[in-house]
C-alpha cells in the first residue's frame, strides 16, 4: 500500500503508515468485517515485513517436503563434482589410490563425502541466517510461498513444519538454534571422518572394501574388482553368466573366511583340476596413475597339444596375432598376413595356472564371499613383501599386494580367475601407481573343436 501523505510503500496489514503515521484508508472497515485480525506488533512495536503479510502456503510446503530436499541434495552434488574430481586426482597423483579401487569408484566416494559436507553446511547457513531474518526488518526472502517451500526443503518434516508454525504464531522460538547445533555436529563428524576414511582405505584396502561392500552391496562388485574390463563379458564368459545378471549379494561372514588353509585348499584343488581340453578367455588391462595404458584380449582354445591362441591388443583387430599350435609346431598370423612358421608347442601354463598356484601358497589373508547362482568367491591376498624375486609382473616394479579372486560354481569347478596386482611402475623411485588386472574365464570345450593348422605356408 502507498501512503497518500509521504509515499511510503508498506504492507496493507499495517493500520497506519510507519513513516508518518497516516491511518491506512479502509483499515477499520477491513478489520471490523472479521476477514482479518491485525497481529500483535513484535519487537519495538514494529511488525516485521514477513510477519505482517505471512500466510503459510500449503501447496509450496508440500512441494518442499516432496522434492525440496532432493533438489538441495542435487545442487550440492553438482557443486561438489569439481572439488571431488580434484580430490580424486590429488589422491591418485600422491600415489594413494583409495583401496586400490578404480578411479570411477574413488570419484564416487569422494563426491559422496564432499556432497555431505556441503549439504550440512548449507543447512546450517539456512537455519542460522535465513530463518531468523524473517522476524527482522530485512528478511532474506519475502514471499510466503518461497519461505514455505524453503522451510520444508531445508528443515524437513519436523523443523520445516515447525518453522512455518512459528511464523504463523509470530514466535521465533529456539528450534533454529537446536537445528544449527545438530547439523554443526554432523558437519564436524564429516570433516573429521573424511580424512580418516581416506587413510584407512589406503592403508587397509581389503578390510575397507569388505566393510564398504557390506554397507553398499550394489557397489561391492565394482569396488572389490577395480579395472575389471566389462565390454564383451557376456560373450566371453564361458560359464554362461550374463553381464546384466543381478549383482552379487552382500558378502556375509563365513566361517571358512577365517580359515586360510580351507580357502587355499579350495582354490588350489579347483585350479589343479582344470582339464587339458580347455577354453580360456583372458582380458588384461594395465592402468598407470589411473589412466589405462594397455589392454589385451587373449583367447586360448586347447585340446591336448593342439591349440589356437588369439591375442588382440588395445582392441585393434587388424593387428591381432593368431597362432596355431599342432604338436611341436606353430604358425603365426598377424591379421590376415602370414608371419612365420616354426617349432615349439603351446606353453604348458598358457592359462596361468602355475602362477596362480604359486600365489595361493604365498597368501596370508583369505576372504570368502557367497554370490548368487551358487558361485563362491575365494579371495587370497599376497603382500608384495612376500613375493620371491623370481615372481615378476610386466609393467609393475614394486608390488604392494596381489589379490587372487577364484570363482567356483556349486560343484567346486573353477569358472573364473581374476588377478589384481597393485604397485608402482618400475621406472624410478616412488613410481606412479599402477594396477594390472587380468580376468580369465574357463569352460570345457564341449562341442567346440580346435581349428587345424592352415596348409600351404
Amino acid at each position: 500500500m502507498i501512503c497518500e501523505n509521504c509515499g511510503c510503500d508498506y504492507a496493507r496489514s499495517r493500520p497506519a503508515c510507519p513513516e508518518c503515521g497516516t491511518p491506512a484508508p479502509g483499515y477499520e472497515k477491513w478489520a471490523t468485517d472479521g476477514e482479518w485480525t491485525p497481529p500483535a506488533p513484535v519487537e519495538g512495536g514494529e511488525m516485521a515485513p514477513v510477519l505482517a503479510s505471512w500466510r503459510t502456503s500449503v501447496g509450496w510446503s508440500i512441494a518442499g517436503l516432496l522434492v525440496g530436499s532432493y533438489l538441495v541434495g542435487f545442487v550440492c552434488m553438482a557443486a561438489a563434482a569439481l572439488p571431488a574430481a580434484g580430490l580424486t586426482a590429488i589422491l591418485l597423483g600422491a600415489g594413494a589410490p583409495l583401496a586400490q579401487a578404480s578411479p570411477l569408484v574413488q570419484f564416487a566416494l569422494c563426491l559422496g563425502l564432499l556432497t555431505g559436507v556441503l549439504q550440512y553446511a548449507v543447512m546450517i547457513v539456512y537455519a542460522a541466517l535465513f530463518y531468523p531474518s524473517y522476524f527482522a526488518d530485512r528478511p532474506r526472502l519475502r514471499s510466503s510461498a518461497a519461505i514455505s517451500f524453503a522451510n520444508c526443503a531445508f528443515g524437513g518434516l519436523v523443523f520445516g513444519l515447525l518453522w512455518n508454525s512459528n511464523l504463523t504464531k509470530r514466535a521465533k522460538g529456539v528450534s533454529a538454534k537446536v537445528y544449527t547445533a545438530l547439523y554443526a555436529v554432523c558437519l564436524a563428524l564429516f570433516i573429521v571422518l573424511t580424512p580418516v576414511a581416506l587413510y584407512f582405505g589406503n592403508a587397509h584396502p581389503q578390510e575397507f572394501l569388505r566393510v564398504w561392500s557390506q554397507a553398499y552391496p550394489e557397489m561391492a562388485d565394482l569396488g572389490a574388482r577395480p579395472d575389471a574390463p566389462s565390454p564383451g563379458r557376456s560373450d566371453a564368459s564361458a560359464d554362461g553368466r550374463d553381464a546384466d545378471a543381478p549383482e552379487a549379494s552382500a558378502p556375509e561372514a563365513d566361517p571358512a573366511a577365517a580359515d586360510l588353509a580351507a580357502a587355499r585348499n579350495a582354490a588350489a584343488e579347483a585350479i589343479a583340476a582344470l582339464p587339458d581340453n580347455l577354453t580360456c578367455v583372458t582380458e588384461t588391462e594395465v592402468a598407470v596413475d589411473g589412466q589405462s595404458q594397455a589392454t589385451a584380449h587373449v583367447e586360448v582354445l586347447r585340446d591336448g597339444r593342439d591349440a589356437v591362441l588369439y591375442v588382440e591388443t588395445d582392441g585393434n583387430e587388424d593387428d591381432a596375432m593368431l597362432t596355431f599350435f599342432q604338436g611341436d609346431e606353430n604358425m603365426v598370423f598377424q591379421g590376415n598376413r602370414f608371419v612365420s612358421k616354426g617349432e615349439g608347442g603351446l606353453p604348458e601354463d598358457s592359462a596361468g595356472s602355475e602362477r596362480a598356484l604359486a600365489l595361493i601358497d604365498l597368501a596370508e589373508e583369505a576372504y570368502v564371499y557367497d554370490h548368487e547362482e551358487g558361485i563362491t568367491e575365494y579371495v587370497l591376498v599376497v603382500e608384495g613383501s612376500a613375493l620371491p624375486p623370481d615372481v615378476r609382473f610386466d609393467g609393475v616394479g614394486s608390488v604392494d599386494y596381489v589379490g587372487l579372486h577364484c570363482y567356483l560354481d556349486a560343484d567346486g569347478v573353477l569358472t573364473e580367475l581374476y588377478t589384481e596386482v597393485s604397485g608402482a611402475t618400475p621406472s624410478a623411485e616412488g613410481g606412479e601407481p599402477v594396477v594390472l588386472s587380468a580376468d580369465a574365464w574357463y569352460s570345457d570345450l564341449g562341442v567346440t573343436e580346435v581349428p587345424p593348422m592352415p596348409e600351404g605356408y
